[in-house]
């Protein structure tokens, strides 16, 4: 189950702490509209899943006013947002030529850096946020998150907890103290956390799904299974693309948990009707397992390649530069064996290699 769930969408919610533009006048479609505008409607066309007209909206005002920072900095908002991550750290720089230094600008830009796996630069960025503004929660948490990134848990904890003090009626740090917890191999301590949380906010998707992950770590099914049929239950109740993805994990996971309990059936159910909505690649492999599990050899051994798509399988794929063997004769050659599975399945398994 992914975690930091709800992080992209706090990102974007920090847009409203943008600086008011310092020039107005011509830009975009119409001549009475300013960069204030154009930024607005760009951010309306991007919420409403138009990306590039929110992208051409703002390039077209750049051409009447290429060196306003405001704009430059939108530019690079939506870029990010569009996951070309590239592309928006380069026009963060050039916003940040332009004059770009608000709050706002530079949570994003540290962000986005993070992101683009230069954490150490985003912790430079983030750092001068800080300085500039100590006691913004928000620049808090970024860097907290930041921190995590970097591999530095204790700073991440110190940061949320200095933002938690200044705005503790956000639900937000205590998720991310949660996951930090839960991450550094105290899962306990990060559902105690969750379930106080969501005694206060029980309508919160994000500490829901942090409370499944940290219940599926506890080896709990049942558990697990109660927080992910709630999690789910919030999900299908909101609306949005964000709160499709997290219902449709959470099946997968229900369907995981379901099969440690043995009850493959059910969890056939949950695993065939997220694949019916779309595909899958979590759903794939769990559908190729219990396929195993249930006996249909030919079809679950078929369907388990998909494994080299997951974790922890994609990471042990092996590199050698040698053709894979695909059932011909071995007569006067030679084979290379690579383990994948656990120890035990190696020590099973290994008792047909003669066959071979």
């Amino acid at each position: 189950m992914r975690t930091m769930t709800s992080l992209g969408g706090w990102i974007d919610r920090l847009r409203g702490r943008t600086s008011a533009p310092r020039t107005a006048g011509v830009a975009g479609v119409s001549p009475e509209e300013g960069p204030a505008e154009v930024i607005a409607r760009a951010y309306a066309l991007a919420d409403d899943g138009k990306p590039g007209a929110a992208l051409r909206a703002v390039v077209e005002a750049l051409e009447t006013r290429p060196g306003d920072a405001d704009l430059l900095g939108a530019r690079a908002n939506l870029l990010a947002r569009a996951g070309r991550m590239h592309e928006a750290i380069d026009a963060y720089r050039k916003a940040r030529v332009a004059g770009a230094a608000s709050p706002s600008f530079l949570v994003r830009f540290a962000w986005a850096l993070n992101q683009s796996g230069a954490p150490a630069q985003a912790r430079a960025v983030a750092d001068e946020l800080l300085a500039a503004t100590p006691d913004d929660p928000d620049a808090l948490c970024v860097a907290a998150l930041i921190a995590r990134a970097a591999g530095d848990p204790a700073g991440c904890v110190r940061l949320l907890r200095s933002a938690l003090e200044l705005r503790p009626e956000d639900p937000r740090p205590t998720v991310w103290l949660a996951e930090v917890e839960t991450a550094g191999g105290d899962p306990a301590r990060g559902a105690s956390l969750l379930e106080a949380l969501l005694a206060a906010h029980p309508e919160d998707l994000a500490a829901q799904e942090a409370l499944a992950h940290a219940r599926m770590l506890l080896g709990n099914p049942p558990r697990a299974i109660a927080a992910l049929d709630r999690l789910i239950s919030l999900a299908d109740a909101k609306p949005g693309q964000s709160a499709t993805s997290v219902a449709r994990r959470a099946r997968v996971n229900r369907a995981l948990q379901r099969y440690d309990l043995g009850a493959i059936d059910v969890a056939l159910q949950d695993v065939i009707g997220v694949l019916r909505e779309g595909p899958d690649i979590a759903a794939q492999f769990q559908l190729a397992v219990q396929s195993i599990a249930k006996g249909w050899f030919g079809e679950g051994w078929k369907r388990y390649s998909v494994r080299w798509l997951v974790e922890p399988y994609a990471g042990r794929r092996p590199h050698a530069e040698l053709p894979r063997w695909s059932g011909q004769s071995l007569a006067g050659q030679t084979i290379l064996v690579s383990a994948e599975q656990g120890i035990g399945d190696v020590i099973m398994f290994g008792r047909f290699l003669p066959e071979l």
